[in-house]
């Protein structure tokens, strides 16, 4: 490995950004050691694994799905650490997903910061995705802070826009429309006017051939920017076509579009009908019943002529759930019937799975299901433990498909909704799981439920359950919030510090516990650190949070202690195993799940705190709680304990 190699990895370690994919492939040293012709074929293997590992990053951006997109950018980057485009679009994907200050930090990181020679496009791509950090951390900025900051975002991009009129000219309207659009967000009228008669004055310097997806749609902004509804609501109808005539759509391009065009439309208080020719393809999230008493065989061909006609209608770009026998492989075949991505989430292990969920269907439905599953574009597995007889896994399991999809919709600006075969039944009394219940708590969070009887009706406007949360039964395990902390700076204090860093530090993280008391089901604190179970995760993710914020303004200097004290924090949420602990002599929660939390913790970085997949998509099923999930890559764990999706949960 060569020093910029060591360099770059080195780095790639620290951002906590070292990646993996479900694409298998060979180093390209291996490729080397391995190779018995000259030179020339060597570079031109490489060259096209090259090109294979960027055009699979550009793939996955296009279709919306921005965690794979970073994925496959920074895995790549382990073989080329030195790649341009790489490196700029593993930013690009942060920076898309909403995790503005790690997008910030890689930029740099990255070295993409430094002022050099690039060859085009980069030599304006690479300012221009500058300016455009700069746009989102000026829109997640206080209200106090907000104008200026838009100006600075402003700024920076009209000098983009002033060395593309240097160099590239036919190309200035990008940088020109964005600099108008923060112009007006910032109060500037007459700057952003002038600004969005310079884009058009760009897109008119080539007008060969029939308008793209770009050039149609900053015409349309332009004219929003001076309030011309009427110009910009036909060209985005324009813009609209162009962009179904495109059959490798950039979703994420879309959404970006569609985010910024709708903030101008909020400044001049026009109705976002006019968006409505750059609608995003849906996510959906499907259940129904298994083949059974609910939802006989013999009603299959019915059922599937009805989900199809569904899908027709929703055109989804994804579907994410399970794949029991009977409706979820029906949803499952139809979705890649229609080539949709296909995300599937299981319980436990497949073994037991098939035992529980596929093989009381019938030997046939056996067969389908590993079609499906041969076919689909992710795996994953809520819980790696067997079935141990009770519905928690179940629940934990369609929560975890309800907010990976979830997360999906807002990275691409697009709609959620949940497709079920149900046969109007009312969950039963202490029931955690199944069609009824994933329906009710869906349907408790605003959005959309299409409903497919089991006759193979599709009901327009059904009636659907009301959701309560269920009580835990006794004894069984439960889907709760695992938090484990420790505090940086502990080594530094002396026997002479102990009482006042008891009384203050550890006196100050028991006043957080004991607000969110009636939550905890267990805790405990030793010399430096501290471990929680919290039964719900968005007052998990508040407790963590108060911990940190607590910590950072506690007056260590009052307390005649030596520095600051900050505290890493890892988080997971998942299905933990209640227990009498005998040498405790009190009940505790143990198990896999616990485990994880426990080695999180170790490797993030001090005074953030670092949460896990599960943790991420189920806070988003609560999409009024004050908190984010920024996106920080695949890490490797502590003590040997794998490799995980990992994010950075902050208060927003």
């Amino acid at each position: 490995m060569s020093p910029s190699q060591k360099s770059a990895a080195s780095k790639n370690r620290m951002m906590g950004v070292k990646a993996e994919s479900v694409i298998v492939r060979t180093p390209m040293t291996q490729l080397r050691n391995n190779s018995s012709g000259a030179d020339a074929v060597d570079a031109g293997v490489e060259d096209t694994a090259l090109a294979t590992a960027r055009a699979e990053t550009r793939a996955a951006e296009r279709a919306g799905d921005l965690i794979a997109a970073y994925n496959r950018a920074v895995q790549a980057l382990e073989n080329w650490p030195e790649d341009l485009e790489l490196l700029y679009l593993s930013v690009l994907a942060l920076a898309r997903s909403g995790a503005t200050k790690i997008s910030k930090r890689r930029f740099k990181a990255c070295h993409l910061d430094v002022e050099k020679n690039m060859s085009a496009p980069f030599d304006i791509d690479v300012p221009a995705l500058a300016a455009r950090l700069e746009k989102d951390q000026a829109l997640k900025s206080g209200s106090r802070n907000r104008v200026n900051s838009l100006q600075d975002a402003a700024q920076a991009y009209r000098k983009v826009y002033e060395r593309c009129l240097r160099t590239r000219p036919e190309s200035a309207y990008y940088p020109a429309i964005n600099a108008a659009a923060l112009s007006l967000w910032a109060g500037d009228v007459a700057q952003a006017h002038e600004l969005a008669h310079a884009a058009l004055q760009s897109l008119s310097i080539n007008q060969a051939g029939s308008p793209d997806y770009w050039r149609a749609v900053t015409k349309a902004e332009a004219q929003l920017i001076l309030n011309n509804e009427e110009q910009a609501r036909r060209l985005l109808v324009a813009a609209g076509e162009s962009l179904h005539r495109n059959s490798s759509i950039n979703w994420q391009d879309v959404a970006s579009t569609r985010r910024q065009l709708r903030r101008t439309c909020v400044r001049h208080g026009i109705n976002e009908d006019l968006l409505l020719p750059l609608q995003a393809p849906n996510i959906i999230v499907y259940t129904g019943h298994m083949i059974g008493p609910r939802f006989r065989q013999e009603a299959e061909a019915p059922v599937v002529k009805s989900i199809r006609a569904c899908l027709d209608q929703k055109n989804p770009i994804a579907g994410y759930g399970s794949l029991a026998g009977g409706s979820d492989v029906l949803f499952a075949e139809a979705l890649l019937e229609r080539k949709a991505e296909l995300h599937l989430v299981f319980p436990f292990v497949l073994a037991d799975f098939r035992r529980e969920s596929v093989e009381p269907c019938g030997p046939d439905w056996r067969a389908r299901f590993e079609r499906c599953l041969a076919n689909a574009t992710t795996v994953r597995y809520a819980t790696e433990d067997h079935y141990m007889n009770d519905d928690v896994t179940f629940h934990y399991c369609s929560r975890l498909a309800m907010g990976s999809a979830l997360v999906r919709a807002r990275m691409m600006d697009a709609s959620p909704s949940l497709v079920a075969v149900w046969d109007g039944q009312a969950p039963g009394e202490g029931a955690l799981a199944g069609a009824s219940t994933d329906i009710g708590f869906w349907h408790s969070l605003g959005y959309r439920v299409d409903v497919i009887t089991p006759e193979g009706e599709l009901i327009s406007q059904p009636s659907l359950p009301v959701w309560s949360p269920q009580p835990s039964m006794p004894g069984a395990r439960i889907n709760a919030a695992v938090l484990f902390g420790d505090i940086k700076g502990f080594g530094r204090l002396t026997d002479s510090d102990l009482q006042n860093y008891v009384s203050g530090v550890l006196g100050t993280i028991a006043k957080v516990l004991k607000k969110y008391d009636r939550h905890i089901l267990a805790s405990n604190t030793w010399g430096d650190a501290f471990f929680a179970i919290v039964d719900d995760v968005r007052e998990g993710a508040a407790c963590a949070t108060e911990i940190q914020s607590a910590l950072a303004n506690l007056d260590t200097k009052a307390l005649h202690l030596p520095g600051r004290f900050k505290m890493r924090i890892g988080g997971h949420y998942g299905p933990v195993q209640r227990v009498d602990d005998p040498v405790l002599g009190s009940t505790t929660y143990m198990g896999v799940q616990v485990v994880r939390a426990a080695r999180i913790e170790p490797i993030a970085e001090p005074g953030m705190i670092w949460v896990t997949e599960a943790f991420a998509a189920a806070l988003e099923l609560y999409p009024t709680a004050p908190f984010a999930c920024d996106y920080l890559g695949i890490v490797d764990l502590a003590k040997g304990f794998g490799r995980q999706p990992l994010y950075w949960l902050h208060s927003q």
